[in-house]
């Protein structure tokens, strides 16, 4: 268990759109989803669900 009193303050919670964020600046150009002859790097799904996002909240 994690004690938030004594957490660092560097330390942030890895939502998933920050997983996502993050992954998209660490690995831009990797496939993050490959479905048939189609794929999408971290950095265009990132950007896609940016994109999408508004419209779910």
């Amino acid at each position: 268990m994690i004690d938030t009193k004594t957490s660092s303050p560097n330390d942030s919670p890895h939502t998933p759109m920050r997983f996502l964020q993050r992954s998209a600046e660490v690995f831009p150009n990797k496939d993050a989803i490959v479905y048939g002859a189609r794929r999408y790097s971290y950095l265009e799904f990132a950007q896609a669900a940016e994109e999408l996002a508004p419209a779910i909240r």
